[in-house]
């Protein structure tokens, strides 16, 4: 599996890319964190740059005195703690490690150049957002107040540097530059109080979903164990009324005028094998949903497999007068898969078309798919159809697309949501095509060699 790191770099592009080379994989993992080492990169670099720049122009115009050496040591120290950052694993060290460059050098460039107010002073209030964000408040408070003192102090010190026009302006300009960092650091302070706020109110609303999906989880499986039981329990009864009725309905027979009485067994009989059909697929539901089925791969020969489905679905397809078509490509004939299974995603779909074609057409067809590595079946009718909004739930468990009184005595909504499930246990996967009026095309793909692993 792919690293954090790694899967962010894939997704980087250009300058993002160099970021990215410069953040240590422990740091990737957290949203925050990742964000001030990209940040921390970006200062490392970008004051650096500007430093250089500010050394190389102040190089050509002025002669090399101590502060040009002190804006070389400031560059020196700056520029590598984008790497030093990656080797450590740490924005907080290398973060510590600027904050502490900035607050020394930048007052000892400002004495140097010996007169205020000078360039440097602008950059004076950078040094309290960058010890904040990267150390903390309580290291930025030690900052600010180290650079405003020191804007303070030198400009309080140092010979002035205005024309006499403005030479009244300099308490305002001593002013200014003293309070500028103090307000910097009250933004960033905000600012980080809000953010620790916000991140303990994510973590408790975290641990509370935490709570809330174990509760879910635990209630979802105590409904799985009591569907599966209920169901076991069900079927007992329910196997005894139909073999009861079944004897009684041949008893019966050989009464004569007992018409009235074999009907009303039909119907017992009708009535309770449709109840154990639908205790079947909750039974089913509550395996699949437990973990419970297990599949038995074989060879399979698709034409065979449809063969046998023929026999049990025609009866249904001619009540409703349609016309039922089988055709197999000869590539697609061979697959390993579970007979049962199988079978029973078959009987599910035509099944289901059935219910919603009358005077049509149910086709099932069998063809090689991706280069033969795959087969794809297609079970494609020409009923009613589905807009939209039934396609978004039609592989829901419990749902019906035609939620009609004579629709909802036909079956428990469960039919098509087993299927998926099944599909997918045989390692494959089910979707469906469908307009109003235009009838329905549900396609299952399956790995001819049975399902991964």
């Amino acid at each position: 599996m792919d690293s954090p790191h790694a899967s962010v770099a894939r997704r980087s592009r250009g300058l993002l890319a160099i970021v990215d080379h410069f953040v240590p994989e422990p740091l990737m993992r957290s949203s925050d964190l990742r964000m001030r080492a990209m940040v921390l990169v970006g200062a490392s670099f970008m004051l650096g740059l500007f430093g250089l720049v500010v050394v190389i122009v102040r190089a050509l115009t002025l002669p090399l005195d101590l502060a040009f050496w002190v804006g070389v040591l400031d560059v020196v120290l700056v520029l590598p703690l984008a790497e030093v950052q990656r080797v450590t694993g740490s924005n907080r060290i290398a973060g510590g490690l600027l904050t502490a460059a900035l607050t020394l050098t930048f007052p000892l460039m400002l004495y140097q150049v010996g007169v205020y107010p000078a360039p440097v002073v602008l950059l004076f209030p950078l040094v309290p957002l960058i010890a904040t964000y990267f150390v903390g408040v309580t290291l930025g408070l030690v900052s600010t107040l180290m650079i405003a003192g020191a804007s303070l102090g030198l400009g309080l010190t140092l010979p002035v540097q205005l024309p006499p026009p403005y030479a009244p302006y300099l308490p305002t300009f001593i002013a200014v530059g003293t309070l500028s960092p103090i307000m910097s650091f009250l933004l960033a302070a905000l600012h980080e109080r809000n953010r620790e706020r916000n991140e303990t109110l994510l973590q408790e609303t975290n641990a509370a979903l935490t709570v809330a999906r174990d509760l879910a989880e635990s209630a979802d499986r105590r409904k799985t164990e009591f569907l599966r039981h209920m169901s076991h329990e069900l079927r007992t009864p329910l196997n005894a009324i139909i073999g009861y009725s079944e004897l009684l309905r041949e008893e019966v027979e050989e009464i004569a005028g007992a018409q009235v009485l074999e009907q009303d067994l039909d119907k017992v009989g009708a009535a309770s094998k449709h109840l154990l059909g639908l205790i079947d697929d909750l039974l089913d539901i509550a395996k699949i949903e437990a973990g419970g089925i297990g599949l038995a791969l074989t060879p399979l020969d698709l034409r065979v497999v449809l063969a046998e489905l023929r026999g049990t679905i025609a009866p249904l397809a001619e009540r409703g007068d349609n016309q039922l078509v089988i055709a197999v490509e000869p590539a697609a004939a061979q697959l390993r898969s579970d007979h049962q299974r199988l079978q029973q995603v078959l009987i599910n779909l035509v099944g289901n078309a059935c219910k919603f074609t009358e005077h049509g057409s149910i086709t099932i067809r069998a063809e090689a798919a991706d280069e033969r590595a795959e087969v794809r079946i297609e079970v494609i009718d020409s009923g009613v159809g589905m807009n939209p909004d039934q396609l978004g739930a039609i592989f829901e468990p419990f749902v019906q697309v035609d939620d009609s009184p004579a629709r909802r005595r036909q079956g428990s909504g469960l039919g098509l949501a087993i299927t998926k499930k099944l599909v997918e246990l045989l390692g494959g996967t089910i979707t469906v095509r469908s307009r109003p009026g235009q009838g329905s095309t549900f396609t299952v793909q399956l790995p001819r060699e049975g399902p991964p692993g």
